[in-house]
C-alpha cells in the first residue's frame, strides 16, 4: 500500500512540475502553499477513505477545508471570508465522515456547524427566504452551539 501512495505522490509532482516546466494555463495558481495545504488534505482524505480510517478521516476533511478556506478567496473574488467559515468546514468535514462511515450522529453534528456558521454569516440578510428572519438568527445563533453541547451529552456513540 506504501508504494502505491508513493507512486501516486510521485506522479502528482511530475504532472505539476510538467505543467510549469511547459507553461500550462492557471499553473500559477497551483503553486501557493494554501493549494499545497488543500491538496494534501485532500490526498490524505482520499487516503482515510481507502483505508476506512475514521478519526484519520475527520482530520484529512478539516485539513482540507482549511486548505479551501485559504486557497479560494486568493483566485475566486465572492468566497466569503468571515471567521463563520471555520465552522462551515469543520461542519462539513463532520458530514464527510458521516456520509462516509454512514454514522448519523455526525451528520446532525455537521448539520448544525454548517447551520450556526450560516446564522453567524453577516451576508445571511442577503439570502433569499432567511431575510425576514435573519436578525433574530443572528442574534441568536449562540442557541444552536448549546443545542449542539446537548446533542453530544445525550447521544450515545
Amino acid at each position: 500500500m506504501r508504494s502505491k501512495w508513493t507512486g501516486l505522490g510521485l506522479i502528482i509532482i511530475g504532472v505539476g512540475l510538467l505543467m510549469v516546466k511547459t507553461d500550462w494555463p492557471y499553473t500559477d495558481r497551483l503553486w501557493h502553499w494554501e493549494f499545497g495545504l488543500l491538496a494534501a488534505g485532500l490526498i490524505l482524505l482520499l487516503a482515510a477513505i481507502t483505508r476506512r480510517n475514521r478519526s484519520m478521516t475527520l482530520w484529512a476533511a478539516m485539513l482540507t477545508g482549511v486548505g479551501l478556506q485559504l486557497w479560494a478567496p486568493l483566485y475566486i473574488p465572492a468566497w466569503p471570508k468571515h471567521w463563520s467559515m471555520i465552522l462551515w468546514n469543520v461542519g462539513a468535514a463532520f458530514l464527510v465522515r458521516a456520509l462516509v462511515f454512514k454514522e448519523r450522529q455526525n451528520g446532525i453534528i455537521g448539520a448544525l456547524l454548517i447551520a450556526v456558521g450560516l446564522f453567524a454569516w453577516p451576508k445571511i440578510k442577503e439570502v433569499e427566504g432567511l431575510a425576514g428572519i435573519s436578525d433574530t438568527l443572528h442574534t441568536y445563533w449562540p442557541a444552536l452551539i448549546v443545542l449542539l453541547g446537548f446533542v453530544l451529552i445525550v447521544m450515545r456513540k
